[in-house]
């Protein structure tokens, strides 16, 4: 025991430091087995993200999933909704590179031909024309946005071309079931949306119709009843910030003025307007709704000489 005891204080920091350094050496392995135990489930999952993009685009000829994640939240969409999508754009663009513009045409939901094309000729002059220059074979690239709503890259074949690509276009398609059949909304048009919302407001009847949303903006279809003893003026259209949508968390949107035919904003008594509102308002999914429309600059005391004119604020509460 005296040898012992005489040999461990002779050489105790070698023993110690041989201690040390046998501890430091399996904690730097357990860290490498843990490095390579996460790398090798990165690689899975990346194998398993491309092997599922793989699949989706080992059908398709015209169009290929580039991402299967939400360029807004990260999150990653469904496999069989991706699959339905891709085969939706994959078929109108097949259609389109073929001339076949009647069959492209009735893959638009009824909302999308209300909207923007509301026959065959304005979809062939203002969509097809534009992109598919000289009957020319297009390819497109898919990626998700938000839910049901896609980034479409459109851009010439250099395979067909022998050339590089010239002609590019990014649309926004969103995919809708109509009775059973997946159809496609075009040009950032998302969709429509009846509202029929009615207010009393002062003997003023406003009826909120519909709106119809795009990607980063939403119109308004509005009816105003005067049934007051007084013309009025909803805006004079003198500040850009006066007609605005407000949302539950107290976000502003407001109008674009600009684009609204002042004669449309004034009622006289016993007469009704209908009228479209622009506001800038950017599409998303996990949005708050509105709340409220405001005229908040309305003259409801309208008269030739404006000697008496007033401004106050109406809030139509949804």
């Amino acid at each position: 025991m005296h040898k012992l005891r005489k040999f461990y204080y002779d050489n105790k920091y070698k023993i110690w430091g041989i201690i040390a350094f046998i501890v430091l050496l399996l904690a730097i392995i357990q860290i490498l087995n843990n490095l390579i135990a996460n790398t090798n489930n990165i690689n899975i999952a990346n194998s398993n993200t491309s092997n599922t993009i793989n699949d989706l685009n080992s059908g398709n000829k015209n169009t290929y999933v580039t991402n299967d994640e939400s360029i807004i939240n990260g999150g990653k969409i469904d496999s069989t909704e991706l699959e339905d999508a891709s085969k939706i754009i994959e078929e109108f663009i097949s259609e389109c590179n073929n001339g076949n513009i009647e069959q492209a045409y009735n893959l638009l939901t009824e909302d999308c031909k209300d909207e923007m094309y509301q026959d065959i000729n304005k979809f062939r002059d203002f969509y097809y024309n534009k992109i598919f220059i000289n009957n020319s074979k297009k390819i497109a690239t898919i990626e998700n946005w938000t839910a049901n709503t896609y980034i479409v890259n459109i851009s010439d074949d250099i395979m067909a071309t022998g050339g590089s690509s010239e002609n590019s276009f990014q649309d926004y398609i969103t995919i809708e079931d109509e009775d059973d059949i997946l159809k496609i909304s075009l040009n950032n048009f998302i969709g429509k949306e009846e509202l029929n919302e009615v207010k009393n407001i002062d003997n003023i009847e406003f009826q909120i119709i519909e709106k119809s949303v795009y990607i980063d903006y939403e119109i308004y279809t509005i009816k105003v009843i005067n049934n007051t003893t007084d013309n009025i003026i909803l805006d004079d259209l003198s500040n850009p910030k006066a007609i605005y949508l407000e949302d539950s968390n107290g976000m502003k949107y407001y109008s674009y003025s600009s684009e609204i035919i002042p004669n449309l904003l004034k009622v006289n008594r016993g007469f009704s307007t209908q009228f479209d509102i622009k506001f800038s308002r950017e599409y998303s999914t996990d949005r708050v709704g509105i709340n409220s429309l405001v005229f908040s600059e309305a003259i409801l005391n309208s008269d030739e000489n404006k000697q008496n004119e007033e401004k106050s604020k109406i809030i139509i509460n949804f």
